[in-house]
């Protein structure tokens, strides 16, 4: 995954712009921030996709990964 980050970032933030209410590219931008250690720009994300859709299973675990 570390070598298609920058790739990833590109494709889930264009994910964001056509959609803003894709709470999916959110948490997978969220992710991908914090795999590459970018904690400061993870964290909106990761909470813009759980006020998105706070009943999200999926979304919920990767709150709770992150602020652990």
């Amino acid at each position: 995954m570390k070598g298609m980050q920058p790739a990833a970032l590109e494709e889930f933030t264009l994910a964001c712009q056509l959609d803003p209410d894709f709470a999916a590219a959110k948490n997978n931008l969220g992710v991908t921030f914090l795999i590459s250690g970018q904690l400061n720009e993870a964290q909106p994300k990761l909470r813009e996709a759980f006020e998105l859709e706070p009943a999200s299973a999926d979304l919920a675990t990767a709150r709770r990964d992150y602020e652990a």
